[in-house]
């Protein structure tokens, strides 16, 4: 019996060697997700290269948030592989799932829309889209970061779970 008719496994951390192809440092090649809307209660991610300015590029929205402090100990599935991400990046990914469903069943805008009309359904988060163990391809995509930022259709910000602190940074 192989593992994946008990579920996905936990994440290792030898698991983003197995996640994450190279991407070229002479080029303009990010990764951006896409989350799986009918995936239960597991957060199901679709990841894919993409070359930045490009016409085969999707139109995508690009996060900004808090890392926090805490380690990372939720896991998603990414491609069929598991990964850990740390407790904010879970609740946003989550959040975003949750609206995306909202949108599809009718209830909700869901996630934000193209000047086209269309929904933007790609996101690039840091956290998720950098290979965070090759200090190579970290540093060249932080590099690109302003034009990441600069060519996405929306930014989005999160700060966090609504507490006490949240509520007073919005003040």
């Amino acid at each position: 019996m192989d593992d994946t008719s008990e579920g996905p496994r936990p994440a290792t951390p030898e698991e983003p060697t197995r996640l994450y192809t190279a991407l070229e440092n002479n080029t303009q090649s990010i990764r951006l997700f896409r989350i799986a809307p009918d995936s239960g209660d597991q957060l199901v991610l679709e990841l894919k290269v993409f070359l930045l300015e490009s016409t085969d590029s999707p139109p995508f929205a690009s996060l900004s948030y808090m890392w926090g402090s805490d380690d990372p100990c939720h896991d998603v599935i990414i491609n069929d592989i598991p990964l850990k991400v740390r407790p904010n990046a879970f609740l946003f990914l989550n959040t975003l799932r949750d609206h995306q469903r909202r949108r599809i069943e009718g209830g909700s805008k869901g996630l934000p829309r193209c000047p086209s009309g269309g929904c933007i359904e790609w996101i690039w988060m840091d956290s998720i889209c950098i290979n965070q163990l090759d200090p190579n391809e970290r540093n060249h995509q932080v590099g690109m970061m302003q034009k990441i930022y600069g060519l996405a259709e929306h930014v989005i910000f999160h700060i966090g779970p609504d507490t006490c602190a949240a509520q007073r940074c919005l003040e």
